[in-house]
Order: C-alpha cells, then sequence, then structure tokens
C-alpha cells in the first residue's frame, strides 16, 4: 500500500465520516451533530456578520464569527455570540469551544467568560488560543 497526499474533496468527506460512523457503532459511541449558523442582516436584509459553529454531543464548538471590517467594534459580535450562547442554552448544552489567533478576538471572548484551556505557539508567526465556556456544570 502506499499514501499519497491527495486533494480533499466531498467523496472523501463522506468516506472519512461512514467510517467513523461505523467505528463508533462498534464502540456504542453516538454522535449528535449539528452545524449552524447565526447571520446578521442589515436593513435591506444584506449579510454584515456571521457565526458557523457546530453541536455535538452536548457541546457547541464556533468555527468561525465574522463581521464586515467597516462595521466591527459596534457591539455586532457581541449579538452574534450572545445569540450562540442563547442557543447552546435553549439547547441544554455544557459549553461551548473556540479558538482564536494571538492577534484576533482573545480579549472580546475573555470578555464574556470564555476561559484558556490551551495554547499552540509557533503557529504561523502567532499563536492559536484554545477557549471554553461552560454553561451549565
Amino acid at each position: 500500500m502506499k499514501a499519497t497526499v491527495v486533494p480533499f474533496n466531498t467523496a472523501r468527506e463522506e468516506w472519512i465520516k461512514d467510517q467513523f460512523t461505523l467505528y463508533n457503532a462498534e464502540n456504542n459511541y453516538q454522535e449528535n451533530r449539528e452545524v449552524f449558523c447565526v447571520e446578521l442582516t442589515d436593513e435591506a436584509n444584506k449579510c454584515v456578520g456571521l457565526l458557523r459553529g457546530v453541536t455535538n454531543n452536548n457541546w457547541m464548538h464556533i468555527h468561525e464569527l465574522i463581521i464586515l471590517s467597516e462595521l466591527r467594534k459596534n457591539g455586532l459580535g457581541s449579538k452574534l455570540l450572545l445569540a450562540a450562547e442563547d442557543f447552546a442554552r435553549n439547547h441544554n448544552l455544557h459549553g461551548i469551544t473556540l479558538n482564536t489567533l494571538g492577534f484576533q478576538a482573545l480579549k472580546f471572548y475573555q470578555k464574556f467568560g470564555y476561559e484558556e484551556f490551551g495554547r499552540l505557539e509557533k503557529f504561523g508567526y502567532t499563536e492559536k488560543i484554545y477557549l471554553r465556556k461552560y454553561l451549565r456544570i
């Protein structure tokens, strides 16, 4: 057998999902995964901000949160984050995880009670910081 680096595509993604589903079933582990977005729109219904995340087995992970550059620092990121937290609470999730780069939004997330639980140094010219927030214990 040989190992070859190849482009990732939908067929390979489905293959991976299928294999993990089978493996997890063999070990009595069942995922409960839901991908979601929180969209922020202006008066013309144009998207000005978006948060993408996934829920899985009583936890949420926020993958991206972005606001149009000209509208940043106006509380719009807070609206997206709080909407995601409400979604998590309404679904009785234990908590939320996310990561941010050293130059991005660490202080923003800390302001909302997110705490660091890991750090990957030398991530390009910066570092990747892993955060979590418990919603219930």
